[in-house]
């Protein structure tokens, strides 16, 4: 069976206004909504309301590691 659609994506971005241009002026995309620090952004004859969520991250995620009762575990 092959895949013929997928649902939204979500895009964390720690700088919505360049992911945003990035988007819209690049890649063609139109904005369809959004509140806050988020933004909903479309295709072009796109038939869903939205296809990428940008949403504002204050920071960059950083892996975490092992805790000291996980190491202890071994």
């Amino acid at each position: 069976m092959a895949v013929s659609h997928l649902g939204h994506a979500e895009w964390l971005t720690p700088c919505l206004t360049d992911s945003l241009a990035l988007f819209v002026d690049v890649m063609g995309m139109t904005e369809s909504g959004g509140a806050g620090d988020s933004v909903l952004l479309r295709g072009w004859d796109d038939d869903e309301v939205f296809r990428l969520q940008l949403e504002m991250m204050p920071a960059r995620p950083s892996p975490s590691g092992p805790s000291p009762a996980m190491l202890s575990r071994r």
